[in-house]
């Protein structure tokens, strides 16, 4: 008697372990998920700060981080895609500058 009283106990908790585990899965591959369909929207809100950085900062004194800004814009992405995304390069054609030189970019 004792022992089927012990026998149920570890089959319940087995089960127990199981249902966490299967939570567990499950919410990690919702955020694996998540992070897969965020990087483009990511990489659309990068874009457009920087952007943001360039505009406000025409006709101001100083770098106001503009060179940096550009150079992102220019640049290959940080990271690497998923295969379904395709990140170019930003065209910076008709972006003038008085003092910058603005060559080959």
């Amino acid at each position: 008697m004792k022992q089927a009283k012990i026998l149920a106990t570890f089959a319940s908790l087995e089960r127990r372990l199981e249902i966490i585990q299967l939570v567990s899965n499950l919410s990690i591959l919702s955020t694996a998920i998540f992070v897969i369909f965020n990087e483009h929207q990511q990489r659309n809100t990068e874009i457009y700060q920087v952007w943001q950085v360039i505009t406000a900062a025409y006709d101001q004194p100083g770098s106001g981080r503009r060179s940096q800004a550009l150079e992102f814009l220019n640049s290959t992405p940080r990271r690497i895609p998923w295969f379904w995304l395709e990140w170019e390069q930003q065209s910076l054609a008709g972006l003038a500058s008085q003092k910058a030189c603005l060559v080959n970019i």
